[in-house]
């Protein structure tokens, strides 16, 4: 894997529930399992781990985790990866039935940005499990012959699933905001999770910077809330302020998971009509808090938003149109923003929950297995 515990991002996070299938599949059968990360040092252990399982973190070092790799191809394992790129050291092995590898598929890196040598391992692979049925159809545009099926995510087991809707926070939340002033959220909070990264520009967080002085006209309790870490904040913070909207819009960074969980508590709704989710595992999050939610169409969210009835869908979020309409909607009928929260509330707790997601993972493993 990339990592898990030492690092952030939704890879990682799915690679959470990963470990605690592969540990249970280890345990039920009987079948040693051995834990190797590229990015992580040795400390990263994942608390998952019983003693007896090694972990070997590499530090970010390829040859070093290329070397581990080769040392565990002895005894001919079927090895997992958590991106397809990792797979390559083995690949004449995989090719040659000298090992058997499963590729969990994620986004782009089996999609639109798949590589040559990422086209050869997924062809050898004995399995290729997508993180939704959109990304294995990304996968077949570019590889017909590929044996792959969706294993959709669900939420992280580090993130407690909520039985009952929680109460809103009892203590106001003071940010600070674009302009540098520290303010109170209060009123319609439109939250958005994702890195603030310059590669990543399609989370949507200009985009609706973009709405805003339009919604605020309307509506003028409403505020953009973009926590994140990242270096992306400085044209974001400039489109803010050219637009007269600073005072409305927060990116504190990277925050605390306590005051994380109060601000999907808090706001009104989670808005993230990204163009770049192969599933979007934020919308969870939120959902976990009864908040409707919006993405976009022909992307991840699809898997995870039934438009109208636990949130809404977004054609093409650069036009700036469709995205105001929809937010106008969104904020104007509360009651409905609710009954669409309610409605994701459920729907997680029936498809989406940690325990569900590595079920997933453990039966398509037991089949390969």
């Amino acid at each position: 894997m990339t990592g898990a515990y030492g690092l952030c991002g939704g890879v990682a996070t799915a690679n959470k529930n990963i470990l605690h299938g592969l540990v249970r599949l280890s345990e039920d059968y009987d079948y040693p399992l051995r834990v190797i990360s590229l990015s992580e040092l040795a400390g990263d252990r994942p608390r998952c781990l019983p003693a007896h399982v090694p972990f070997h973190g590499c530090a970010g070092r390829k040859h070093v985790f290329a070397r581990a790799l080769m040392r565990c191809a002895i005894s001919r394992p079927t090895i997992c990866f958590d991106h397809v790129t990792l797979a390559l050291p083995v690949l004449p092995l995989a090719a040659t039935g000298l090992v058997s590898t499963v590729i969990f598929g994620h986004g782009s890196e089996v999609g639109r940005r798949m590589k040559r040598t990422s086209r050869w391992s997924l062809r050898v692979a004995r399995k290729v499990l997508t993180n939704s049925s959109f990304t294995l159809r990304n996968v077949r545009r570019r590889l017909e012959r590929v044996d792959g099926e969706p294993c959709p995510l669900g939420l992280s087991p580090d993130f407690a699933l909520n039985c009952t809707v929680p109460d809103p926070p009892a203590e106001p939340i003071e940010l600070e905001a674009v302009d540098g002033r520290v303010r109170r959220l209060a009123g319609q909070v439109l939250l958005l999770v994702a890195r603030l990264d310059p590669a990543e520009g399609e989370k949507g967080h200009a985009e609706l910077i973009t709405t805003l002085p339009d919604l605020i006209s309307e509506f003028p309790s409403v505020q953009l809330v973009f926590p994140g870490p990242g270096e992306g904040r400085k044209p974001l913070a400039e489109l803010a302020h050219r637009l007269g909207v600073a005072d409305a819009v927060f990116m504190p960074g990277g925050v605390a998971p306590e005051l994380l969980q109060k601000l999907y508590n808090v706001c009104y709704a989670f808005v993230m009509p990204s163009r770049q989710e192969g599933f979007g595992l934020v919308y969870l999050e939120a959902m976990n808090y009864a908040k409707p939610c919006v993405g976009c169409f022909d992307d991840g969210a699809e898997e995870v938003i039934v438009p109208g009835e636990t949130g809404w869908l977004v054609r093409n979020p650069t036009h700036g149109a469709e995205l105001l309409e929809i937010l106008k909607s969104l904020l104007s009928n509360p009651e409905r923003a609710r009954a669409c929260g309610l409605n994701g509330f459920r729907r997680l707790h029936e498809r989406f929950t940690s325990q569900q997601h590595q079920d997933r993972v453990i039966a398509s493993l037991e089949r390969i297995l």
